[in-house]
Protein backbone atom coordinates (compact mmCIF):
# COMPACT_ATOMS: atom_id res chain seq x y z
CA UNK A 1 0.00 0.00 0.00
CA UNK A 2 0.78 3.39 -0.98
CA UNK A 3 1.62 6.46 1.51
CA UNK A 4 1.70 9.66 1.85
CA UNK A 5 5.45 11.15 0.67
CA UNK A 6 7.00 14.25 1.53
CA UNK A 7 8.68 15.83 -1.87
CA UNK A 8 10.10 19.29 -1.33
CA UNK A 9 9.05 22.56 0.54
CA UNK A 10 10.12 26.04 0.42
CA UNK A 11 8.98 29.18 2.92
CA UNK A 12 5.84 29.26 1.83
CA UNK A 13 4.55 26.54 0.19
CA UNK A 14 4.89 22.18 0.43
CA UNK A 15 4.79 19.19 -2.15
CA UNK A 16 3.14 15.85 -1.41
CA UNK A 17 2.27 13.06 -3.02
CA UNK A 18 0.06 9.57 -2.67
CA UNK A 19 -0.74 6.76 -5.04
CA UNK A 20 -2.36 8.99 -7.27
CA UNK A 21 -2.44 12.91 -6.23
CA UNK A 22 0.57 15.13 -6.11
CA UNK A 23 -0.33 18.29 -4.23
CA UNK A 24 1.17 21.60 -3.45
CA UNK A 25 -0.20 23.13 -0.37
CA UNK A 26 0.73 26.77 0.54
CA UNK A 27 -0.11 29.97 1.91
CA UNK A 28 -0.77 33.54 0.37
CA UNK A 29 2.44 35.11 -0.83
CA UNK A 30 3.65 34.96 -4.06
CA UNK A 31 6.90 32.17 -5.63
CA UNK A 32 9.41 33.09 -5.88
CA UNK A 33 8.35 35.08 -2.46
CA UNK A 34 8.42 38.96 -3.67
CA UNK A 35 5.05 39.53 -2.51
CA UNK A 36 3.99 38.22 1.05
CA UNK A 37 0.21 38.45 0.01
CA UNK A 38 -1.61 40.32 -2.59
CA UNK A 39 -0.57 43.93 -3.21
CA UNK A 40 -4.26 44.83 -4.58
CA UNK A 41 -6.65 43.27 -2.35
CA UNK A 42 -8.07 44.80 1.01
CA UNK A 43 -6.41 47.73 -0.48
CA UNK A 44 -6.86 51.07 -2.42
CA UNK A 45 -3.27 51.11 -3.63
CA UNK A 46 -2.22 49.17 -6.62
CA UNK A 47 1.50 47.29 -7.57
CA UNK A 48 2.48 45.83 -10.99
CA UNK A 49 3.08 42.19 -10.48
CA UNK A 50 6.00 40.55 -12.08
CA UNK A 51 5.11 38.35 -14.96
CA UNK A 52 7.18 35.51 -14.33
CA UNK A 53 6.04 34.62 -11.16
CA UNK A 54 4.91 30.78 -11.18
CA UNK A 55 2.45 31.39 -8.41
CA UNK A 56 0.38 34.60 -7.52
CA UNK A 57 0.35 36.36 -4.46
CA UNK A 58 -3.44 36.28 -2.32
CA UNK A 59 -3.78 32.83 -3.57
CA UNK A 60 -3.98 30.30 -0.71
CA UNK A 61 -4.78 26.68 0.15
CA UNK A 62 -3.80 23.83 -2.74
CA UNK A 63 -1.71 25.83 -5.07
CA UNK A 64 -1.40 23.02 -7.82
CA UNK A 65 -3.49 19.30 -8.15
CA UNK A 66 -1.82 16.61 -10.55
CA UNK A 67 -3.27 12.75 -10.69
CA UNK A 68 -1.56 9.61 -12.51
CA UNK A 69 -4.69 9.34 -14.22
CA UNK A 70 -4.13 12.81 -15.63
CA UNK A 71 -0.86 14.41 -15.10
CA UNK A 72 -2.44 18.29 -15.92
CA UNK A 73 -2.63 20.94 -13.18
CA UNK A 74 -6.86 20.66 -12.02
CA UNK A 75 -6.49 24.34 -10.97
CA UNK A 76 -5.49 27.45 -12.78
CA UNK A 77 -2.19 27.95 -13.08
CA UNK A 78 -0.49 30.66 -10.38
CA UNK A 79 -3.49 30.50 -8.81
CA UNK A 80 -5.58 27.42 -7.40
CA UNK A 81 -7.81 26.30 -5.31
CA UNK A 82 -9.26 25.49 -1.90
CA UNK A 83 -8.23 29.45 -1.45
CA UNK A 84 -9.97 30.85 1.23
CA UNK A 85 -10.72 34.61 -1.13
CA UNK A 86 -13.18 36.65 1.01
CA UNK A 87 -15.47 37.28 3.93
CA UNK A 88 -19.14 38.87 3.84
CA UNK A 89 -21.72 40.65 5.92
CA UNK A 90 -24.28 42.25 3.43
CA UNK A 91 -22.94 45.99 4.15
CA UNK A 92 -19.30 46.19 2.47
CA UNK A 93 -19.40 46.32 -0.58
CA UNK A 94 -22.72 47.82 -1.23
CA UNK A 95 -23.14 50.64 -3.98
CA UNK A 96 -19.61 49.23 -5.28
CA UNK A 97 -18.25 51.26 -2.04
CA UNK A 98 -15.32 49.74 -0.33
CA UNK A 99 -15.66 46.11 -2.26
CA UNK A 100 -11.56 45.66 -2.06
CA UNK A 101 -12.23 44.91 1.61
CA UNK A 102 -14.17 41.87 1.31
CA UNK A 103 -10.94 40.04 -0.44
CA UNK A 104 -9.14 41.17 2.57
CA UNK A 105 -7.95 36.83 3.25
CA UNK A 106 -6.19 37.64 -0.02
CA UNK A 107 -4.22 40.91 1.76
CA UNK A 108 -3.09 39.82 4.90
CA UNK A 109 0.12 37.66 5.13
CA UNK A 110 -0.15 33.95 6.67
CA UNK A 111 2.06 31.93 8.41
CA UNK A 112 2.62 28.39 7.49
CA UNK A 113 3.87 25.07 9.78
CA UNK A 114 4.42 21.71 8.21
CA UNK A 115 3.79 19.41 11.36
CA UNK A 116 5.61 16.48 12.18
CA UNK A 117 2.43 14.82 11.40
CA UNK A 118 2.65 15.98 7.49
CA UNK A 119 -0.45 18.64 8.64
CA UNK A 120 0.04 21.77 6.92
CA UNK A 121 -1.07 24.40 9.09
CA UNK A 122 -1.92 28.15 7.71
CA UNK A 123 -2.20 30.80 10.04
CA UNK A 124 -3.80 34.55 9.53
CA UNK A 125 -3.68 37.31 12.44
CA UNK A 126 -6.31 38.84 13.02
CA UNK A 127 -6.63 41.18 9.79
CA UNK A 128 -7.04 44.93 10.16
CA UNK A 129 -10.49 45.85 8.99
CA UNK A 130 -12.82 42.44 9.74
CA UNK A 131 -10.31 41.62 13.03
CA UNK A 132 -10.55 37.81 11.78
CA UNK A 133 -8.13 35.43 13.05
CA UNK A 134 -8.27 31.96 11.21
CA UNK A 135 -6.79 28.55 11.16
CA UNK A 136 -6.37 26.23 8.57
CA UNK A 137 -5.37 22.97 8.11
CA UNK A 138 -4.81 20.78 5.18
CA UNK A 139 -3.87 16.54 5.29
CA UNK A 140 -3.20 14.95 2.42
CA UNK A 141 -4.25 11.20 2.47
CA UNK A 142 -4.50 8.25 0.25
CA UNK A 143 -5.41 7.48 -2.35
CA UNK A 144 -6.89 10.73 -3.54
CA UNK A 145 -8.00 12.97 -1.21
CA UNK A 146 -7.05 16.56 0.80
CA UNK A 147 -8.84 17.20 3.96
CA UNK A 148 -9.58 20.46 5.30
CA UNK A 149 -10.33 21.63 8.61
CA UNK A 150 -10.69 25.69 8.91
CA UNK A 151 -11.76 27.71 12.24
CA UNK A 152 -11.93 31.25 12.58
CA UNK A 153 -12.88 34.07 15.37
CA UNK A 154 -14.14 37.39 14.64
CA UNK A 155 -12.29 39.31 17.46
CA UNK A 156 -13.84 42.39 17.22
CA UNK A 157 -17.40 43.47 15.89
CA UNK A 158 -17.18 45.30 12.27
CA UNK A 159 -19.59 43.18 10.50
CA UNK A 160 -23.08 45.99 10.29
CA UNK A 161 -25.74 43.13 10.32
CA UNK A 162 -26.35 39.56 12.27
CA UNK A 163 -24.27 37.78 9.97
CA UNK A 164 -21.06 37.06 8.53
CA UNK A 165 -20.23 34.59 5.28
CA UNK A 166 -16.49 33.33 4.59
CA UNK A 167 -15.92 31.96 1.11
CA UNK A 168 -13.62 29.54 -0.70
CA UNK A 169 -12.73 29.35 -4.82
CA UNK A 170 -12.19 26.61 -6.87
CA UNK A 171 -10.50 28.23 -10.17
CA UNK A 172 -10.92 25.01 -12.62
CA UNK A 173 -8.55 25.15 -15.59
CA UNK A 174 -9.93 25.52 -19.04
CA UNK A 175 -12.73 23.01 -18.63
CA UNK A 176 -15.05 22.49 -21.71
CA UNK A 177 -18.68 24.47 -21.77
CA UNK A 178 -20.01 20.82 -21.05
CA UNK A 179 -17.61 20.31 -18.15
CA UNK A 180 -18.13 23.95 -16.59
CA UNK A 181 -20.76 23.88 -13.86
CA UNK A 182 -21.06 21.92 -10.74
CA UNK A 183 -22.93 19.18 -9.79
CA UNK A 184 -24.98 18.55 -6.75
CA UNK A 185 -27.37 15.96 -5.18
CA UNK A 186 -30.77 17.59 -4.90
CA UNK A 187 -33.67 17.20 -2.42
CA UNK A 188 -35.27 14.17 -4.72
CA UNK A 189 -32.27 12.82 -4.93
CA UNK A 190 -31.30 13.68 -8.34
CA UNK A 191 -28.19 14.90 -9.91
CA UNK A 192 -28.66 18.59 -10.74
CA UNK A 193 -26.09 20.37 -13.07
CA UNK A 194 -26.53 23.67 -11.78
CA UNK A 195 -25.50 24.67 -15.65
CA UNK A 196 -29.01 23.39 -17.34
CA UNK A 197 -30.39 24.53 -13.98
CA UNK A 198 -29.26 27.70 -14.71
CA UNK A 199 -29.29 28.10 -10.72
CA UNK A 200 -25.32 29.20 -10.05
CA UNK A 201 -26.18 29.28 -6.33
CA UNK A 202 -27.26 26.94 -4.19
CA UNK A 203 -27.92 26.23 -0.80
CA UNK A 204 -29.00 23.07 1.70
CA UNK A 205 -32.46 21.81 1.65
CA UNK A 206 -34.40 22.85 4.55
CA UNK A 207 -32.09 26.53 5.10
CA UNK A 208 -32.97 30.17 4.01
CA UNK A 209 -30.87 32.68 4.08
CA UNK A 210 -32.75 35.32 5.29
CA UNK A 211 -29.94 38.25 5.45
CA UNK A 212 -30.23 41.81 6.01
CA UNK A 213 -28.44 43.70 3.39
CA UNK A 214 -27.58 47.60 2.80
CA UNK A 215 -29.35 49.08 0.24
CA UNK A 216 -28.89 47.78 -2.93
CA UNK A 217 -25.92 45.35 -1.52
CA UNK A 218 -25.79 42.12 -3.87
CA UNK A 219 -23.49 39.33 -3.94
CA UNK A 220 -24.59 36.60 -6.49
CA UNK A 221 -22.44 34.08 -4.79
CA UNK A 222 -24.95 33.38 -1.98
CA UNK A 223 -28.63 33.87 -2.69
CA UNK A 224 -31.25 31.58 -2.07
CA UNK A 225 -32.40 29.98 -5.16
CA UNK A 226 -35.27 26.82 -6.15
CA UNK A 227 -32.51 24.11 -6.23
CA UNK A 228 -31.67 22.69 -2.96
CA UNK A 229 -28.61 19.83 -2.16
CA UNK A 230 -29.85 17.77 0.20
CA UNK A 231 -26.23 15.75 0.53
CA UNK A 232 -23.50 18.36 1.62
CA UNK A 233 -21.27 17.71 -1.03
CA UNK A 234 -20.65 19.05 -4.91
CA UNK A 235 -18.40 17.72 -7.86
CA UNK A 236 -17.80 17.69 -11.27
CA UNK A 237 -16.30 15.74 -14.17
CA UNK A 238 -13.19 17.30 -16.08
CA UNK A 239 -11.56 15.21 -18.41
CA UNK A 240 -12.61 12.03 -17.27
CA UNK A 241 -11.81 12.71 -14.01
CA UNK A 242 -13.71 13.38 -10.74
CA UNK A 243 -13.57 16.75 -8.63
CA UNK A 244 -15.57 16.41 -5.48
CA UNK A 245 -15.58 18.70 -2.24
CA UNK A 246 -17.75 17.65 0.97
CA UNK A 247 -18.39 19.80 3.90
CA UNK A 248 -19.34 19.62 7.50
CA UNK A 249 -20.61 22.24 9.65
CA UNK A 250 -23.28 23.30 11.80
CA UNK A 251 -23.49 26.97 9.95
CA UNK A 252 -25.70 27.48 6.69
CA UNK A 253 -23.37 26.19 3.60
CA UNK A 254 -24.05 27.14 0.07
CA UNK A 255 -22.35 26.46 -3.12
CA UNK A 256 -21.92 28.39 -6.20
CA UNK A 257 -20.36 27.99 -9.64
CA UNK A 258 -19.96 30.54 -12.63
CA UNK A 259 -17.82 32.75 -14.30
CA UNK A 260 -17.75 36.35 -15.36
CA UNK A 261 -17.08 35.28 -18.91
CA UNK A 262 -19.55 33.11 -21.59
CA UNK A 263 -18.13 29.91 -21.60
CA UNK A 264 -16.54 29.39 -24.74
CA UNK A 265 -14.45 32.00 -23.34
CA UNK A 266 -13.63 30.97 -20.25
CA UNK A 267 -9.85 30.02 -18.93
CA UNK A 268 -11.65 28.63 -15.67
CA UNK A 269 -14.92 27.83 -13.87
CA UNK A 270 -15.41 28.63 -10.62
CA UNK A 271 -16.44 26.21 -8.22
CA UNK A 272 -16.84 27.74 -4.85
CA UNK A 273 -18.27 27.49 -1.36
CA UNK A 274 -19.31 29.10 1.52
CA UNK A 275 -20.64 29.02 5.01
CA UNK A 276 -22.58 32.08 7.14
CA UNK A 277 -22.42 32.09 10.68
CA UNK A 278 -25.71 34.08 11.89
CA UNK A 279 -25.38 36.20 15.47
CA UNK A 280 -21.63 35.71 15.53
CA UNK A 281 -19.66 37.11 18.69
CA UNK A 282 -16.47 38.51 19.33
CA UNK A 283 -14.02 36.10 20.22
CA UNK A 284 -16.32 32.61 19.73
CA UNK A 285 -14.82 30.60 17.30
CA UNK A 286 -16.55 28.86 13.86
CA UNK A 287 -15.10 26.40 11.51
CA UNK A 288 -16.09 23.61 9.44
CA UNK A 289 -14.55 20.57 8.29
CA UNK A 290 -14.28 19.73 4.41
CA UNK A 291 -12.45 16.76 2.11
CA UNK A 292 -11.34 16.98 -1.59
CA UNK A 293 -11.30 14.22 -4.00
CA UNK A 294 -9.65 13.74 -7.23
CA UNK A 295 -9.79 10.49 -8.95
CA UNK A 296 -10.74 8.72 -12.11
CA UNK A 297 -14.21 9.24 -13.05
CA UNK A 298 -16.51 5.51 -12.41
CA UNK A 299 -20.30 6.37 -12.49
CA UNK A 300 -22.75 8.46 -11.15
CA UNK A 301 -23.20 6.62 -7.64
CA UNK A 302 -19.00 7.46 -6.91
CA UNK A 303 -19.74 10.82 -5.57
CA UNK A 304 -22.06 9.30 -2.91
CA UNK A 305 -19.62 6.67 -2.02
CA UNK A 306 -17.02 8.72 -1.81
CA UNK A 307 -19.09 10.99 0.81
CA UNK A 308 -20.36 8.08 2.82
CA UNK A 309 -16.85 6.84 2.96
CA UNK A 310 -15.45 9.75 5.00
CA UNK A 311 -18.66 10.43 6.99
CA UNK A 312 -18.63 7.45 8.45
CA UNK A 313 -15.42 7.35 9.36
CA UNK A 314 -16.58 10.11 11.56
CA UNK A 315 -13.30 12.24 10.38
CA UNK A 316 -15.65 14.30 8.97
CA UNK A 317 -17.45 15.67 12.11
CA UNK A 318 -17.31 19.03 12.91
CA UNK A 319 -16.96 18.31 16.89
CA UNK A 320 -14.90 20.97 18.12
CA UNK A 321 -16.71 24.00 19.09
CA UNK A 322 -18.15 25.36 15.59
Amino acid sequence: MSTVMFLERSEHWVKFSTGEITAIIGDNASDPPIFQAHPNAGRKDSRPLPGDLSHLPGYNGVWSLESVHRPANLFLPRVGGMNFEFVMDGHVGAGGKERHLIFEPRSVPMEMQVGGDGVVRLYQPPTPFWGIESWTEFSVQEPHSIDMKFDFSPNSRTWTHDWISVFWANYIYKPTPAESWLRIADDQGRVVDLGESREKSVIRSGDRLELARTGNWSERVISNGKVRFSQPFFFGVIDGMLFQVMVDTPHRLGFWSGSWHPPEHWEAAAWDFHFTVMDPQPGARYGMNARLVYTRWKGPDQPAAEYERWSSRGVSKCTRTC
